[in-house]
């Protein structure tokens, strides 16, 4: 008998005094632990943080996650409004496709022998390589306009290119 008691009790435990009554079983709830848990001290001693520590602008990321600055002799972006103006770097704008418009370059040695070179309104320009710190003795890869040009060791120090009508850009001189 005592058996056939502890059977009930477990199984009116288990239902929760549901059983024949319709309902239906609740789920348990779950059980939080009895002592919060702490997080484990830094092994390394630490300086205690300040207010204004916490309070100051993060750092900025180091630079070469960031865009070149504009003072930067590898990163030009210029504008020229009329043609045959001259502009100190290694890019030089020598005919426009509007002589009415302004013509505007953004140049960037990317690194290695990369270069990518964005323009508007230009029909001819040059690029001095030798003012780059490009390896002469591996091939330029140039990105002049989305359109990407394999240059040469033959092709140095100073290349030219023409633009067409239809937006395709051709080295002129090597």
């Amino acid at each position: 008998m005592k058996g056939g008691l502890m059977i009930l009790a477990a199984a009116v435990m288990l239902f929760g005094g549901a059983v024949g009554t319709g309902c239906r079983e609740q789920p348990a709830a779950r059980e939080s632990p009895q002592r919060p848990v702490e997080p484990a001290a830094p092994e390394v001693d630490e300086e205690p943080v300040t207010a204004e520590e916490l309070s100051a602008e993060p750092e900025a990321p180091a630079r070469q996650a960031e865009p070149p600055e504009p003072s930067d002799p590898f990163h030009l972006k210029f504008e020229l409004a009329e043609q045959g103006q001259k502009h100190k770097g290694w890019v030089q704008v020598m005919k426009f496709f509007n002589e009415g418009d302004k013509a505007g370059v953004e140049a960037t040695w990317e690194g290695g022998n990369r270069i990518t070179v964005d323009s508007h309104n230009v029909q001819y320009l040059s690029l001095d390589l030798g003012q780059l710190p490009v390896n002469r003795g591996k091939s330029v890869i140039l990105r002049l306009d989305g359109h990407g040009i394999q240059l040469s060791s033959r092709h140095w120090p100073v290349v030219e290119f023409e633009r067409g009508q239809a937006g395709t850009w051709s080295l002129v001189r090597d």
